[in-house]
């Protein structure tokens, strides 16, 4: 091989907050009011009117009518005397309320008169009514038979209405495990310089843990790992992983020059391409695979070093001979250092990652692999390492350095989806973009952090 293959190989290597609301109270109302008249012990009648007040929106306020007092009124937290009929309670507001008729507050400095309990909730908001009714914390004249409590409110409070809140939770925004709307949530993590992903029908990701010599397994909604191959003995160096839609998963193991397959992603590998331990040329063996892709019948390598895609049918066996659909053997001009493929099952249109010439590249279903070539997009692009397409052909996405790149098909014009120029191990940020995957419903992109050793999701609305 070339020094430059090789050092092309090396390349490739490196790899709102809560707030109380209250809800705004304009209307009519009717009120009714009662007398009670109580004996006391030496013989003495005490008559104490309520009136009620029920507003048009169904909520009902209590309020009196001043009575005199013939009974000790005490006072907690105010500056005047307080008396009440039965006890009169406020809890903490944080705003004004404001109102066109009779104001009253907490913090007070005038006697409090009432003959019915004064009650409040918590609010954030103003209020602002036209019909009479008692709030239930107040700074007016309230007059009583006896003893009434005061707490202290933070703000003067105006009002004619019973005041009566509800409770709202604005939309929060998380970057941490669990988050299904996030950019930049960690979903696997324990990995060993990491290299591609790939998702099931069920979620489960396959992830090619290339410093560890093993494909680890990560359960839909677990970012604790499982090994399901680690070579059997053998040293293996993982690179691209893909599992069909019959559940066989392949992967391309550069270390050994070949691609495995495993049924049911559980299991032996069997080597379905290349030739065990034996580097060299189309068309049966390989000197570097690197990108797969698979469906339920065939599948696609690129071999970064001979500078080719191959397409092999899913029965193939050790030594069994590929069909060259993309490059030449050894001409970077038309594709260099292949890297990330991917097949778009409808049109069964291959892009592929052409790392040396940093640009996406497409050939259509028997077009000539030399001449075919239709040049996509390279605006920006530098170092990249994987491609992935959503089904109608429309937008692709590109791992490039440090970031995830997004283009439209047929726009050479690239959009930050993700990272920057810059290495970092925050949420929604890489230190080394390398493998992508789409889930089923193209909503959710997953991206290999290689050098944070880890997978982040990303929900491409939101992003």
């Amino acid at each position: 091989m070339s020094d430059g293959a090789d050092a092309r190989t090396q390349d490739l290597m490196v790899t709102t907050a809560v707030a109380a609301t209250i809800i705004p109270t304009t209307s009519l109302s009717a009120a009714t009011s009662t007398t009670a008249s109580t004996e006391t012990s030496s013989g003495t009648t005490i008559q104490t009117t309520t009136k009620i007040v029920t507003t048009v929106a169904g909520s009902t306020a209590i309020t009196s009518e001043p009575t005199s007092s013939t009974a000790q009124a005490t006072s907690t937290t105010t500056t005047a005397p307080i008396t009440s009929t039965p006890q009169a309670t406020s809890t903490t507001t944080t705003a004004p309320i404001t109102s066109t008729a009779q104001a009253t507050s907490t913090t007070t400095t005038a006697p409090i008169t009432s003959t019915a309990q004064a009650t409040s909730t918590t609010t954030t908001a103003p209020i602002t009514s036209t019909a009479q009714a008692t709030s239930t914390i107040t700074t007016a004249p309230i007059t009583s038979t006896a003893q009434a409590t005061s707490t202290t409110t933070t703000a003067p409070i105006t009002s004619t209405a019973q005041a009566t809140s509800t409770t709202t939770t604005a939309p929060m925004t998380s970057t941490t495990t669990g988050c299904p709307g996030c950019c930049g949530e960690t979903v696997a993590t324990g990995l060993n310089n990491p290299a591609f992903v790939t998702i099931d029908s069920s979620g489960n990701l396959f992830v090619s843990d290339t410093g560890a010599g093993q494909i680890t397994k990560f359960t839909s909604g677990s970012t604790t790992g499982t090994v399901v191959y680690d070579g059997s003995g053998s040293l293996v160096t993982p690179q691209g992983v893909y599992i069909a839609s019959d559940g066989t998963l392949y992967f391309a193991d550069n270390s050994n020059s070949v691609v495995f397959k495993l049924i049911n992603a559980t299991g032996n590998a069997t080597v379905v391409a290349g030739e065990f331990g034996i580097p060299g040329g189309p068309p049966s063996q390989f000197n570097y695979p690197y990108g797969v892709y698979a469906d339920s019948g065939t599948f696609y390598v690129s071999d970064s070093q001979d500078d080719m895609v191959f397409k092999f049918f899913s029965n193939s066996t050790n030594g069994t001979n590929g069909t060259v659909v993309a490059g030449s053997l050894g001409d970077s001009t038309i594709l260099g250092a292949p890297a990330g493929i991917y097949v778009v099952s409808s049109s069964g249109n291959l892009y592929v990652a052409d790392n040396g010439n940093s640009s996406v590249v497409r050939w259509s279903p028997g077009a000539d692999p030399s001449t075919g070539r239709v040049f996509i997009a390279n605006d920006t692009l530098t170092a990249i390492l994987d491609v992935i397409v959503t089904a109608n052909e429309q937008t692709l996405f590109v791992t490039d350095a440090n970031s995830v790149k997004k283009f439209t098909v047929g726009v050479n014009t690239a959009t930050i989806f993700a990272g920057n120029a810059t290495a970092g191990s925050g949420p929604y940020q890489f230190n080394g973009a390398a493998g992508l995957a789409l889930d089923s419903t193209e909503q959710y992109l997953y991206v290999v952090d290689s050098g944070n050793n880890r997978v982040q999701r990303f929900y491409i609305p939101s992003c």
